[in-house]
């Protein structure tokens, strides 16, 4: 049996362009995980896939969050006799590699990044979700006033202005610069 095995990405939440990609290939039933960090399909899909079955991916991080969690999922589908296609990289699970070592290093490099950055993307977006700000805190409401007000005052250096009210030149010239284009 074939199978393709989708999963909500942060950049890909409908799985549009996996189901795209993997459209091409000849696919029996489709396999969707709906959360990133989740594995409920996956696991059910592992356990019911016997000899000679192919699992249809998009790319390596689709399929797992790390290279620890990659070979897992590996070895599972390897004792089965089972096969995963890579759609992006162009591998078989079945198949040796026909790459050299930089190559090799360069494409699971791409994948741990990947799955940081995934990961990362995940967080903030559930932090976002619950209402959690994130990003550099601004700065004090008191303290700009008082550096707008400092420095309209034309009696302090911009050092001083630093100084005392802990605003960097940069952001003070920002807020004149919002305050200016407020006017307009």
């Amino acid at each position: 049996m074939n199978y393709a095995y989708i999963r909500c990405l942060p950049s890909d939440r409908d799985m549009a362009a996996q189901k795209e990609t993997l459209s091409t290939h000849p696919v029996d039933e489709w396999v969707k995980e709906e959360e990133y960090q989740i594995n409920d399909a996956l696991d059910a899909l592992l356990e019911r896939i016997g000899a000679g079955d192919v699992i249809y991916v998009q790319s390596l991080v689709t399929l797992a969050h790390s290279p620890a969690h990659l070979m897992v999922v590996l070895e599972q589908v390897s004792e089965k006799k089972a096969v995963i296609r890579f759609h992006r990289e162009e591998i078989d699970s079945d198949q040796p590699l026909s790459l050299n070592l930089e190559q090799m290093v360069r494409m699971f490099t791409e994948f741990q990044s990947e799955t940081v950055s995934l990961a990362t993307k995940t967080g903030i977006d559930r932090a976002r979700e619950k209402g959690v700000s994130t990003g550099r805190p601004r700065k004090k409401d008191k303290n700009v006033r008082e550096a707008l007000r400092m420095y309209r005052s034309n009696l302090y250096t911009l050092a001083e202005i630093r100084e005392k009210t802990n605003i960097s030149k940069t952001t003070l010239y920002r807020y004149l610069a919002l305050e200016k284009d407020g006017d307009e």
